[in-house]
């Protein structure tokens, strides 16, 4: 959803993003937006949920392993990915 609200897009188009957020897990992910002034709401709530759920997962590990890579997209775009390996 950030990725939405980020370019400026209308919240209109989370809905064709849906299929997206499940599939990479994004926890309790509503069907559709309530109002378009409530992105940035939205998010705020979702990284909450995903902090608290990272926050339990880490307190309850021995080892953590973080990699970062950058990624370039074909229209010159530019995004960090960073991915978490818990044992």
């Amino acid at each position: 959803m950030f990725q939405i609200l980020d370019v400026g897009c209308p919240m209109v188009e989370y809905e064709s993003k849906k299929a997206l957020y499940s599939f990479i897990g994004v926890p309790n992910n509503p069907k559709m937006h309530w109002l378009d002034s409530l992105g940035w709401t939205m998010v705020k709530f979702m990284f909450a949920r995903v902090t608290n759920a990272i926050i339990a997962k880490v307190s309850t590990t021995n080892y953590v392993v973080l990699t970062c890579d950058k990624v370039s997209t074909m229209d010159n775009g530019s995004w960090i990915s960073i991915h978490a390996y818990v044992m």
